[in-house]
C-alpha cells in the first residue's frame, strides 16, 4: 500500500487481520502501529515482489505523484519502481496517470481503476 489517508490505513489493518502480507508507506502511521502490517521507509521496497498494490483513493496528481501526505518526498511510480513488482501484478487505484499506464503496459502490470 502506497500513499493515502486513514482509509488506506483501515484497509491495511483489515488485510493484516485476515493474514495478508501487507507493506505500507506514505499514509499517516498510527503511533501504536498496525498489527501484522510492515511500515517501510522506501516506497520501492513496498512494491518489491508485490502481486497486488493499492494506491490511494484520491489517485494521482497531474505530475504523476501519488496522494501521500505522510511521505518524506513525492511518490511517483516510475518504471524503475514498478519493475520491482511480481510478473503480471495488479495495481488498484482511483485513477491512473498516462505515464504510469505506459509503464504498466510495458511490464506487464494490470491497472484497475475504480473512479
Amino acid at each position: 500500500m502506497l500513499g493515502g489517508d486513514k482509509r488506506e490505513q483501515e484497509i491495511a489493518r483489515l488485510a493484516g487481520a485476515i493474514g495478508a502480507d501487507v507493506r505500507a508507506y506514505g499514509f499517516p502511521w498510527p503511533e501504536q502501529g498496525i498489527p501484522r502490517v510492515k511500515h517501510l521507509a522506501d516506497p520501492a521496497d513496498v512494491l518489491k515482489g508485490a502481486r497486488f498494490a493499492l494506491f490511494p483513493i484520491p489517485g494521482i496528481s497531474a505530475n504523476g505523484a501519488l496522494f501521500a501526505p505522510a511521505a518524506a518526498a513525492p511518490i511517483i511510480p516510475d518504471r524503475a519502481m514498478l519493475t520491482g513488482m511480481a510478473p503480471n501484478a495488479h495495481i488498484i487505484l482511483g485513477g491512473g496517470h498516462k505515464n504510469q499506464k505506459t509503464h504498466c503496459d510495458a511490464l506487464p502490470i494490470c491497472i484497475h481503476e475504480y473512479e
